[in-house]
């Protein structure tokens, strides 16, 4: 929940959280921020503070299953320790806590790296690459999960049609939603109102133009697979596998 700086959970069955919390089945409570905005890191989920959260997914660190935070206020991506609801820092903002204006556009690591109101985030895992869309800076990042090196990423434009004069690296202009599927990258380019489809294998991707005025609704088979993309005016863009069930 962006404006209460925290993150919820639905629970479908009644289950046992961090630090012994039981969550009544079908109820929805807050599992992760102290309802403060700021920055601060703690190993009481409820304790951390967050910004502004945006996008969210699973991934893997250091073997162990997290959940990554696009925190857009303070300008950081953030890691949730599953096990235990540990709340750290992967890249960008400072060690000050209280700083929201740590922001810029650089590559690194830790706070070395920076960015400027990240929104969303997915995980590859068969690379161990983490994808982020870095929406002020109208760029496309991903950290390394094996030196965790946040950095540019950039994609050749495959597009036959593309303006005449235009360069084959991509241009973006505030994307934000992001999702992957197989070896497809999807992001919603919400300025230049563009789905951008990347081959991750080829580092090469394709626009789809669309009237982002109305709810779009598209079936597409990928292998054995079928997905279906959901684009909603300002808001992420969502796939649902359909043999996910």
């Amino acid at each position: 929940m962006t404006g209460h700086h925290q993150v919820w959970a639905y629970a479908f069955e009644e289950t046992q959280w961090w630090n012994d919390v039981i969550l009544k089945k079908n109820s929805c409570s807050s599992i992760i921020g102290s309802g403060f905005e700021e920055k601060k890191n703690s190993s009481e989920p409820l304790s951390a503070c967050l910004a502004s959260p945006c996008g969210m997914c699973n991934g893997i660190m250091n073997g162990e299953p997290v959940i990554f935070i696009a925190d857009s206020n303070s300008s950081t991506i953030r890691v949730v320790t599953l096990n235990d609801g540990h709340v750290t820092n992967l890249v960008g903002g400072d060690a000050d806590s209280t700083n929201l204006a740590a922001f810029g556009d650089l590559d690194g690591t830790g706070h070395h790296a920076k960015l400027q109101y990240p929104i969303g985030v997915a995980f590859h895992y068969p690379s161990s690459y983490l994808y982020i869309t870095d929406a002020f800076n109208n760029k496309l990042k991903r950290v390394d999960m094996k030196t965790l090196l946040c950095s540019n990423y950039f994609v050749t434009d495959n597009d036959k049609k593309k303006t005449r004069g235009e360069t084959n690296s991509s241009k973006f202009y505030e994307p934000h939603g992001i999702a992957i599927l197989d070896h497809f990258l999807y992001v919603a380019d919400k300025n230049n109102s563009h789905i951008k489809r990347i081959d991750l294998d080829h580092g090469t991707f394709i626009r789809h133009r669309f009237d982002l005025s109305e709810t779009l609704n598209e079936e597409r088979s990928f292998r054995s697979k079928k997905a279906y993309l959901a684009i909603f005016l300002d808001d992420a863009l969502k796939l649902r596998d359909g043999n996910a069930g």
